[in-house]
């Protein structure tokens, strides 16, 4: 079986839910994940919230493939390329 994936951004109408509901659904094996998905807007708990976020893309039987980070390599500033280095 060949490993499928898909982006949440290609679907911006859905919530997380119904995102992976979707994939699930439609025969989606893996899914990639935005930083935003993972460690919420305006979580309390980062951390406890991307523990939710696990359980839930396991609860479809889904897997994660990657997680696009959001960073910004290309800067001029070596201390801003530390902070994204931080960052990630």
């Amino acid at each position: 079986m060949k490993k499928l994936g898909v982006i949440h951004y290609n679907w911006p109408g859905f919530t997380f839910e119904q995102f992976l509901k979707f994939c699930a659904g439609t025969g989606y094996g893996y899914v990639e994940l935005q930083l935003p998905d993972v460690w919420g807007k305006d979580a309390a708990d980062p951390e406890r919230n991307a523990e939710r976020v696990r359980k839930q893309v396991e609860s479809f039987g889904l897997k994660v493939s990657a997680l696009a980070a959001h960073n910004d390599f290309v800067q001029l500033d070596p201390a801003a390329v530390r902070e994204q280095v931080e960052r990630m």
